[in-house]
């Protein structure tokens, strides 16, 4: 996989010699480079993707049953669609390195708060949707592109609280679905003086 790739698609090497070989193997992850290409339904406790990894591709969905935590590297700049969509997910720490965040990445996760780092350009929709213990969504990007219905549209309508620069981009999306959506906006430089 050359350098600059920013996806890989949900099944690109489906019914390949390579994905077969992987599925008889004992190893839960597959990489090809510096990519996270698929993990086992059946993968680790705490899946820790290696050093040096740049993106993680789509997934095919699939609540996994051992999956309970993510260990994500300096330096990930990409996170796929559907990448870590598993109930069992508590905490993420996203890199200051990501750059997008793809489609139901984290949906239906356990995760009470999110810091979305300042070097996030895109967080695609239902990246965040239906994780009814969420609380809190610290956006640190001012111009961080929010694609609805990326943090709204849940079925539990529970306050969730999104810290924000004002006049910025989640600012913006929390004026257009809070009140429909139960989103309360406190800005992110009246957090650091308190």
């Amino acid at each position: 996989i050359p350098h600059g790739i920013r996806r890989i698609y949900y099944n690109a090497f489906n019914r390949t010699a390579f994905i077969k070989q992987f599925y008889e193997s004992d190893e839960t992850e597959l990489y090809l480079n510096d990519w996270l290409i698929r993990y086992k339904y059946d993968c680790k406790k705490t899946l820790r993707i290696r050093p040096g990894t740049v993106g993680v591709a789509d997934m095919d969905w699939s609540d996994t049953k051992t999956l309970k935590g993510i260990d994500l590297p300096e330096g990930l700049k990409y996170i796929g669609s559907d990448a870590f969509r598993t109930r069992d997910i508590k905490t993420i720490h996203l890199p200051q390195s990501v750059l997008t965040i793809g489609r139901a990445a984290f949906r239906h996760t356990s995760i009470s708060k999110v810091i979305i780092p300042a070097s996030v350009k895109k967080v695609d929709a239902w990246a965040f949707m239906d994780c009814e213990s969420i609380e809190r969504i610290i956006i640190q990007g001012e111009a961080t592109e929010i694609i609805w219905p990326a943090i709204t549209d849940r079925r539990d309508k529970n306050l969730i609280t999104i810290i924000a620069h004002t006049n910025s981009s989640a600012h913006e999306y929390c004026k257009k679905y809070g009140e429909q959506y139960n989103l309360h906006f406190v800005d992110i430089n009246k957090m650091q003086k308190g």
